[in-house]
C-alpha cells in the first residue's frame, strides 16, 4: 500500500512538472518573450541589428503608412506633428512630411541613439518640422534686397566729424538696428562705459528718475542708477506697474535680444559713476537740488529727481562709498528729426486691478488681431511673437506699447526698449507674456532653430548669457545677473518648446513655422 502511494505521488509530481515545461512554452510562443523588440528600460533602449534589418526600405515607403521615428507619434505633415514620447525605435510614417522625416533619420543613427539613451527631451519633432519646411520653402527662390539706412533716407553721407554714435544710428536698417558683424557696437559700448561726462540732467517723463548723459564729445545716453542690489526680487504684495526699474535688466536684456539675433534692442553697458565728480559736479540745478547726505555712518551721497513716481525722499538713489553703478543706454538724438510710432500693444495687460484684457477672455482672439493692419501682413506679427518670447525670457511684464521708426514704413521691425523692469521674479515664469505665441500658434522658423540651439547645446543660453555679460563693468562689483536668473532662462527655453510642440500637434506645421515674413 506505502508503495503505491509513492508511485502515485511520484508519477503526479512528475505531470506536474511536464505540465508546468509545456504551459511555459505555449506562454513564450504565444507573447514572443525572446523577439527582437524586447522592451529595454528607457535608457538603455538602443536599435538592434534585426531591428534595423526590418526598417522598410526607401522604396517602400510608399506602401507603407505607419511607422514610428524616434518615439514620436507622427501624422501627416499638412495637419500636424503629434508627439508620443514612448523612447522606442520603431517608425510611424504618414504622407509627405513622414517620407522626409525616414531618409533623414536613415543618416543620423548616431544621432538617434544619443537621443533615446537621455531623459531630456530634445524636442526633435520641432526640428524635424524645421527640417520639412525649409526643404519646402527652398524651392521658392526669392531675391535678397538691401535694406535701405536711416542715413540713406536721409540723404546723408558720412562725416569725418561723426561720433561713434553717429555711425551707430545713421546705419540703422529698416529690418535691424545693427548687422550680426557690425564693428560699431562694440567701439559705442567702450565710449559710453569710459568717455568722460561733461553735463548730466534729468530725463522728462516716465514714472522712474532717468539721467540723459551729455559726453564730451558730443555723445547723448540715457543712464538708469542703481537701486537695490541684484538679489532683490520684485516685492510680493505689489501691483503690476509699481516695480522698480533696475539698471541690470536693461544690460541683460541688450546682450540676450543679441543672443536671440533680434538686434532690436539699443545697446547698454553698465557703468560705475562717482557721485562727486561724475554726477554731482555734472548735474544741472533742478537735479543737483534734490542731493543730500544720508545718516552717520554711513554717509552716502543721495538723490531723488522730480520725476512723477518714485521721485521723493522715500526713494532716493544712492551710492555706496561714493560710486553709483549705472546702466548707459544709446539714444536716439532729436537732431536727427526722426518721428517713432507709439503703438498699443494688442496683448497689453490691463492695468486696471478690477478687469481683464480682452485677449484673457477671447480664446480666438489672435484671429481677430489677425485681420487689422498692420497684422495682417508682412513681419509685424512674428515681430510681435518675438517680443514675446523676449519678455518672457526676461521676465519684463510692462510691454503696454511698442515702438518703430516711422520712416522706413509699416514693414519694420518692432524697437525692444524699455526693458527695466525684466529679471524681477527669478522663480516665477509670466505665462502671459507668451500669450501671442499661444494664441497664434505661429513662430519664425530662424526663432525657433535659435531656441532648440539653446536647449539642445552645445552651449545653454545661461551660459552664453554669464559669457556674454563677463565683461561688462559693472560685473566687477558682482555679475550683472543674480545666479537664480540665470537658471530661469533655461526653464524658460524649455517652457516655450514645450508650448511650441503643442501648436505643432494641433495645427498644421505649414501654420506654425515661417521661414519668411509672409503668412
Amino acid at each position: 500500500m506505502r508503495h503505491s502511494r509513492d508511485r502515485f505521488a511520484i508519477l503526479f509530481g512528475t505531470s506536474l512538472v511536464a505540465i508546468t515545461f509545456f504551459l511555459v512554452l505555449d506562454i513564450e510562443s504565444g507573447l514572443n518573450l525572446r523577439a527582437p523588440y524586447l522592451q529595454l528600460p528607457e535608457n538603455d533602449i538602443e536599435p538592434t541589428k534585426n531591428s534595423q534589418e526590418n526598417d522598410p526600405k526607401p522604396d517602400e515607403i510608399s506602401n507603407q503608412t505607419n511607422y514610428q521615428y524616434q518615439g514620436e507619434q507622427i501624422d501627416d505633415g499638412d495637419t500636424g506633428i503629434f508627439t508620443n514620447l514612448k523612447r522606442n525605435i520603431e517608425l510611424k510614417k504618414i504622407g509627405n512630411f513622414r517620407q522626409f522625416i525616414d531618409a533623414r533619420s536613415s543618416s543620423s543613427n548616431d544621432d538617434v541613439g544619443n537621443v533615446l539613451n537621455s531623459p531630456k527631451n530634445h524636442f526633435t519633432d520641432l526640428q524635424a518640422a524645421i527640417d520639412y519646411i525649409e526643404m519646402k520653402d527652398s524651392s521658392t527662390k526669392t531675391p535678397k534686397i538691401e535694406s535701405p539706412t536711416l542715413g540713406y533716407l536721409l540723404s546723408v553721407k558720412a562725416n569725418e566729424n561723426w561720433t561713434i554714435l553717429d555711425k551707430f544710428n545713421y546705419k540703422i536698417k529698416q529690418n535691424e538696428l545693427y548687422a550680426e558683424d557690425s564693428k560699431t557696437i562694440d567701439a559705442l559700448i567702450r565710449e559710453m562705459a569710459t568717455r568722460k561726462i561733461s553735463y548730466v540732467e534729468e530725463k522728462a517723463g516716465g514714472t522712474q528718475i532717468k539721467m540723459k548723459m551729455h559726453f564730451d564729445n558730443g555723445m547723448l545716453a540715457v543712464s538708469k542708477p542703481m537701486r537695490f542690489p541684484r538679489e532683490q526680487q520684485t516685492l510680493e504684495n505689489s501691483m503690476l506697474y509699481a516695480d522698480y526699474e533696475r539698471h541690470t535688466a536693461d544690460i541683460a536684456a541688450f546682450h540676450l535680444d543679441r543672443l536671440l539675433g533680434f538686434r532690436r534692442a539699443f545697446p547698454v553697458t553698465g557703468r560705475i559713476l562717482n557721485m562727486t565728480s561724475e554726477v554731482y559736479d555734472r548735474s544741472e540745478k533742478k537735479l543737483r537740488n534734490t542731493f543730500f547726505t544720508s545718516l552717520q555712518p554711513y554717509s552716502n551721497k543721495c538723490f531723488y529727481g522730480t520725476c512723477r513716481r518714485y521721485c521723493d525722499i522715500y526713494h532716493p538713489v544712492c551710492g555706496v562709498n561714493g560710486m553709483l553703478e549705472a546702466s548707459v543706454i544709446a539714444y536716439f538724438p532729436d537732431y536727427l528729426g526722426i518721428r517713432n510710432d507709439r503703438i498699443k500693444h494688442p496683448w497689453r495687460k490691463a492695468y486696471n486691478p478690477y478687469s481683464k484684457a480682452i485677449w484673457e477672455l477671447d480664446p480666438k482672439y489672435c484671429k481677430k488681431v489677425k485681420t487689422q493692419p498692420p497684422y495682417n501682413k508682412g513681419r509685424r506679427l512674428l515681430d510681435l511673437i518675438d517680443m514675446a518670447i523676449f519678455d518672457f525670457l526676461s521676465g519684463n511684464m510692462d510691454r503696454h506699447h511698442y515702438e518703430t521708426f516711422t520712416i522706413f514704413g509699416e514693414n519694420t521691425f518692432t524697437i525692444h526698449y524699455d526693458n527695466g523692469r525684466g529679471f524681477g521674479r527669478a522663480f516665477y515664469d509670466e505665462l502671459a507674456n507668451l500669450a501671442p505665441l499661444v494664441q497664434c500658434c505661429m513662430i519664425r522658423t530662424s526663432t525657433l532653430k535659435i531656441l532648440l540651439r539653446f536647449h539642445n547645446g552645445p552651449n545653454p543660453l545661461s551660459e552664453l548669457m554669464r559669457e556674454s555679460m563677463a565683461s561688462d563693468p559693472v560685473s566687477k562689483n558682482a555679475p550683472v545677473l543674480w545666479e537664480p536668473h540665470l537658471k530661469a532662462l533655461d526653464r524658460r527655453v524649455g517652457i516655450i518648446l514645450t508650448e511650441l510642440q503643442g501648436c505643432i500637434e494641433t495645427h498644421s506645421v505649414h501654420d506654425v513655422l515661417y521661414p519668411r515674413d509672409e503668412f
